[in-house]
């Protein structure tokens, strides 16, 4: 696939459509909302591998970052005209809660006793804060 190296924030339209390949392999399609007022613009995605993994099971309304190659296509609605939109092939996609700061916790990242106390000492300042 040809296109524009892209990276884009989304709502999702309605929920991510998870599938398995012919070769066995996972894939997820989505529909998302891109841009406010004017500028929104409906984007249609194909996420492969891991990546549909990570977006295949989010519902309708979650926010998605994506990065991928974009292009333009075309289609021929019920009525026989010809249709117009935006479509991404990406291998790296994930819900916007889990980035950075966000992602989910495992047991195992659970403060150490070292930390606890350091946070601890911070809070007993006199000063108030």
């Amino acid at each position: 696939m040809t296109g524009i190296e892209c990276a884009l924030f989304g709502t999702l339209t309605k929920d991510a459509d998870a599938r398995t390949g012919k070769s066995g392999k996972p894939f997820a399609l989505l529909n998302l909302l891109v841009g406010d007022g004017d500028t929104r613009q409906f984007v249609s995605a194909i996420v492969f591998g891991d990546a549909a993994g990570n977006v295949g099971t989010l519902e309708k309304g979650r926010r998605v970052y994506l990065e991928g190659k974009i292009e333009i296509s075309e289609w021929t609605d019920r009525e026989g005209n010809t249709k117009h939109g935006l479509k991404v092939a990406s291998f790296h996609a994930v819900e916007v809660s889990k980035i950075g700061r966000r992602r989910d916790r495992k047991p195992a990242d659970k403060p150490s006793a070292a930390a606890t106390a350091r946070r601890n000492d911070f809070h007993s300042d006199p000063i108030g804060f």
